[in-house]
């Protein structure tokens, strides 16, 4: 079940291993009785509350044998409860072994994400010495070979405020083991003054073998072609979330690191991403950015290309022929 907010409502997103749209737990689990149900949902907002694995003991119905209840929370890098795995079976029954399900968030202000627990090992496929909590969008968007409705969910992220959700699934390329049919969760959070998405995780491989999305590639390797760096761009947000093609040294530490930006700089991109929504006039800009060194400028240039629910840019990058 899925905890992405706290105080629920909290919803089945995957049945063993069938994938759930935001499921009813009396729905999922009707078989048990309504006593039996409340005690599921109870074993749940225990491990939300307390962040440990949790048993019980209940039964389903009058002169039923005894059943065992199990809750093992899935935790965030803050170490938030984001998902509980819930088995209910017979006392002395073993629950199967727990679906791989991991936690991340995604901070809208800071532009950065941040990987729960066996996250990274997983589907990254990274030893502990190469394992990242923090990650640039850009980090993650370039190992994802296939995104289905791409565009409901960059709008969930330009949109935060909202207090949307989105659900699908992605295709990514782990560094050290292949690719991974993913399904994906979201919703949205604002916590005080923060923008927060908090998100979950499921591998579905072993019942959706992965397929490789052949546009992507190809997008990829016409971008490379061109020689300067390209970024795709949500407009909205004004959010450079994947590398296309990397831009020239110095500024290809970008495609790994999310660089400082100027002061004097930091609403170029969002003004032009404004004026291009407005007008549709393609904008030349030019920044000042740093990745714990000298400042170097920017040259790009950011043309629209595409008009749907989650309107998108494509921004082409190069280091300019004056680094001040």
């Amino acid at each position: 079940m899925e905890t992405l907010s706290p105080l629920g409502p909290h919803t089945v997103i995957a049945d063993g291993d069938r994938p759930k749209s935001w499921s009813s737990l009396a729905r999922a689990r009707s078989g048990y009785g309504a006593d039996a149900t409340k005690r599921l949902i109870d074993i749940v907002g225990r491990c939300v509350e307390r962040a440990v694995e949790l048993q019980d003991v209940l039964t389903a119905r009058p002169g039923k044998e005894q059943l065992r209840t199990v809750g093992v929370p899935v935790l965030s890098a803050s170490g938030a409860v984001h998902a509980v795995h819930v088995w209910v079976g017979p006392v002395g029954a073993t629950p199967p072994a727990r679906r791989g399900v991991f936690a991340w968030d995604w901070d809208a202000d800071a532009e950065l994400a941040y990987q729960g627990p066996g996250l990274e090992a997983a589907i990254h496929g990274l030893d502990p010495a190469d394992q990242k909590v923090e990650r640039t969008a850009s980090e993650n968007f370039r190992s994802i070979v296939r995104f289905d409705d791409r565009v409901g969910y960059l709008d969930l992220c330009a949109n935060v405020h909202g207090g949307g959700a989105w659900q699908g699934e992605i295709t990514f390329l782990g560094e050290g083991n292949g690719l991974h049919q993913l399904q994906m969760i979201a919703k949205a959070s604002t916590p005080g003054r923060s923008k927060v998405i908090h998100g979950l995780f499921h591998e579905i491989s072993d019942i959706r073998p992965p397929g490789p999305m052949v546009e992507m590639s190809a997008l990829r390797a016409v971008a490379r072609a061109s020689g300067d760096g390209v970024a795709l761009v949500a407009l909205e947000a004004a959010l450079m979330y994947d590398w296309l093609a990397p831009p020239a040294p110095p500024l290809d530490l970008w495609v790994r690191e999310r660089p400082q930006v100027h002061h004097d700089d930091r609403t170029v991109l969002r003004d032009a991403c404004q004026r291009i929504l407005a007008d549709g006039i393609s904008q030349e800009i030019s920044f000042r950015v740093r990745f714990d060194a000298d400042w170097l400028r920017a040259d790009a240039v950011l043309t629209r290309v595409s008009d749907d629910i989650a309107p998108h840019g494509l921004l082409l990058v190069r280091p300019s022929a004056t680094d001040h």
